[in-house]
């Protein structure tokens, strides 16, 4: 029975370790489909449809991308989902460093790092290459999220 006990706690121990490693808000598309408010964002990127001809290889220049969101946001609801789709579609992309932060409706997270990112609105998608911003998304893209994105990495 001890030696049960110290093996749970051990396990607990490790599991809190692995989870400390991330942020407090961090998250992944899987969760956020499937989390609060989890059937909107899915009903949102089974619906859309990718436009395909906005980006082509030339695009696919190494970017990583942090996405800051609501999961009670409509903005969010709509644009994060066309984003993962997006991301899903283009097997190039599925290799892009892609982090997702959840904030509560007040735009807080718990991860100053996250707060550090200043950002006023949700959905925020900030895109880095070699570590350096090179463009936002907030709220909504200009035009189409494919041509948003495509006038960003290029």
């Amino acid at each position: 029975m001890l030696k049960n006990l110290f093996s749970i706690t051990g396990l607990l121990l490790l599991f809190n370790s692995i989870t400390m490693a991330q942020s407090v808000c961090e998250s992944t598309a899987q969760d956020i489909l499937n989390g609060k408010n989890g059937e909107v964002f899915q009903k949102e990127y089974d619906g859309y449809t990718v436009n395909k001809t906005l980006l082509n290889s030339a695009d696919f220049l190494s970017f990583s991308v942090k996405v800051v969101l609501g999961n009670w946001c409509e903005d969010s609801q709509m644009q994060v989902p066309r984003f993962m789709k997006i991301m899903y579609e283009f097997p190039q992309f599925r290799q892009i460093s892609v982090t997702y932060y959840l904030v509560d409706e007040d735009k807080q997270c718990a991860d100053p790092e996250v707060q550090a990112l200043k950002f006023g609105y949700v959905p925020a998608f900030i895109f880095y290459r070699e570590g350096k911003e090179i463009g936002r998304i907030i709220e909504t893209p200009e035009g189409s999220m494919e041509a948003h994105i495509s006038k960003i990495i290029r």
